[in-house]
């Protein structure tokens, strides 16, 4: 940074001073680092209110509109503020409420048209799937000339999928994947990686209308679920392998992760328990949230499903070492959990295990099939209103 224009400090010109920050400042590198990533509570008299802050953005939640009344009033005796009434925009995320229903809808369709808008592809001829299930990309792909390389130099390849990471991780888990693989080419792409990147776009315009959609779980006695699986040795380059998980609440997902695993297994029950216990990891952080909030869940478990049955053996049972003594010790946490009834490991069919979407491309129709079980619903017409 530099001085103000119009500051002046007299008989200090030409020294080495430097001025003091009493605040942070918006824009430098560091300011995140002081925000407040909180959610903050108050519970008094029956009343409760749950205020998300990021960064200088706040939600105010709460049954009583006179408690959010009060709420605002004492941030405006203090702070300058701009209320923005009902939320129906945060982050570049567009918030839908359907009273009647009882239903939210999370969508980003002005953030996906100008992704399409930039890069000329609003009109393009529409895929089913945003990546193909063969050949798989690898880094056989990227230049190996310094000719080939200079023909990729004009090519936007780490500014798209750059755009693409947000709408991936903020309402969009069916690209997860696609995203996920295109990243790690980011180095060194190649005309292969921008095709795949391109039809990662060229999947979008057809679209454009899903929403991320929560409502009510008749059939669902349990707050959340989550699902994790993983694919062995699918890197074409070194036969790592990719593993995933979706969490879900009222239908939606509210947490997924499409990951490359940085240890090597040698075997899918050694792959599929070492992913089980990570996502163990962020089952316990949402109890945990969710108790912190209000909610009564330390009385039962959570369900963590998966489709290997030698998983649910392992997790239960600290005798069946027989293919398993090698893991290290820190794997074997997620059984101390199920011990303590925090975490309930179940069997899941591989066929309806929708983590699955996050390990491998995937044909048409398994892959619709799971895009609805995200919670991803196209809504051409929706009648919905404004969230308070």
């Amino acid at each position: 940074m530099r001085k103000p224009e119009g500051v002046e400090f007299e008989g200090y010109e030409g020294t080495s001073w430097v001025l003091q920050l009493l605040k942070g400042l918006y824009g430098i590198k560091q300011a995140p680092r002081i925000c407040n990533h909180s959610v903050f509570i108050y519970e008094r008299d029956n009343v409760k209110i749950v205020v998300p802050v990021h960064v200088d953005d706040l939600l105010l939640a709460s049954k009583s509109p006179d408690a959010i009344q009060i709420v605002k009033n004492g941030l405006k005796a203090r702070f300058k503020i701009h209320d923005q009434g009902p939320t129906s925009f945060l982050l570049g995320v567009k918030l839908e409420c359907d009273r009647q229903s009882r239903t939210i809808y999370l969508s980003q369709p002005a953030y996906i048209e100008h992704i399409l808008e930039t890069y000329e592809m609003q009109d393009c001829n529409g895929t089913d799937t945003p990546m193909a299930e063969k050949p798989l990309l690898s880094t056989k792909d990227s230049p190996q000339t310094e000719q080939k390389k200079l023909e990729m130099q004009n090519v936007p390849y780490r500014e798209a999928f750059g755009k693409l990471i947000y709408l991936a991780t903020a309402t969009r888990s069916d690209i997860s994947y696609s995203v996920g693989m295109l990243c790690r080419f980011s180095e060194n792409p190649g005309r292969a990686h921008w095709l795949a990147l391109k039809r990662v776009l060229r999947y979008l315009p057809k679209t454009t209308n899903y929403k991320l959609t929560y409502g009510l779980e008749p059939d669902s006695d349990e707050l959340f679920t989550t699902h994790s699986d993983a694919d062995l040795g699918g890197n074409a380059d070194n036969t790592s392998s990719t593993a995933g998980f979706i969490m879900s609440i009222g239908g939606g997902a509210v947490m997924w992760s499409s990951r490359l695993q940085r240890h090597t297994s040698l075997s899918s029950t050694e792959l599929e328990y070492t992913t089980a216990s990570a996502t163990g990891c962020e089952i316990i952080w949402m109890r945990s949230f969710l108790d912190e909030i209000g909610y009564d869940i330390a009385s039962y478990p959570s369900t963590l499903f998966v489709d290997n049955a030698s998983v649910i053996q392992v997790a239960k049972n600290p005798e069946h070492l027989s293919t398993m003594k090698h893991v290290h010790r820190s794997f074997n946490w997620i059984r101390e959990r199920v011990a303590n009834n925090e975490i309930r490991v179940a069997h899941v069919p591989g066929a309806v295990n929708v983590a699955d979407v996050f390990t491998k491309p995937l044909g048409r129709i398994k892959f619709e099939q799971f895009v609805k079980m995200l919670g991803l619903i196209p809504h051409p017409h929706a009648r919905t209103q404004s969230m308070c």
